[in-house]
């Protein structure tokens, strides 16, 4: 058993930075997704601003999600299950990511990636690590 969940260590890290990098990659073509946002007519400064806010904050948190998940990843070998959910769930927001970028998608289909790409995975690799300081004893 210990054999099957070491074997997963190495695509759960790579599919993580894969996500990491997509995320990235994103930020350099912001003004693109800004645009693919705002209604057609009478743009607003106020609108835009407010796009390249949610857009910034969206990428930054998708990012420092991976990263802190990176670092819980190296501090405790996840669970069969956690390590394939995890990998299935930034693989596919991987694939959302790259068609995203190619397309140019509005903001808030990033959002709906950082909600069921980035959030779950992160709260089970906090769930994990939250049982196993339960699990050691202090004294």
């Amino acid at each position: 058993m210990d054999q099957l969940m070491g074997d997963f260590l190495g695509p759960v890290f790579l599919a993580i930075t894969a996500h990491a990098t997509l995320l990235f990659c994103a930020f350099y073509d912001k003004n693109e997704y800004i645009f693919a946002s705002l209604p057609i007519g009478e743009i607003l400064k106020q609108e835009i601003e407010d796009y390249d806010a949610s857009i910034t904050v969206c990428l930054a948190l998708s990012v420092v999600f991976a990263v802190l998940e990176i670092l819980f990843l190296l501090r405790q070998i996840p669970s069969v299950f956690a390590s394939c959910y995890s990998l299935l769930s930034h693989v596919i927001a991987s694939i959302f990511l790259c068609k995203f970028i190619t397309d140019f998608h509005p903001i808030e289909h990033f959002w709906i990636v950082f909600a069921f790409g980035s959030c779950p995975t992160l709260l089970l690799q906090l769930f994990i690590l939250a049982n196993s300081f339960n699990k050691q004893k202090i004294c």
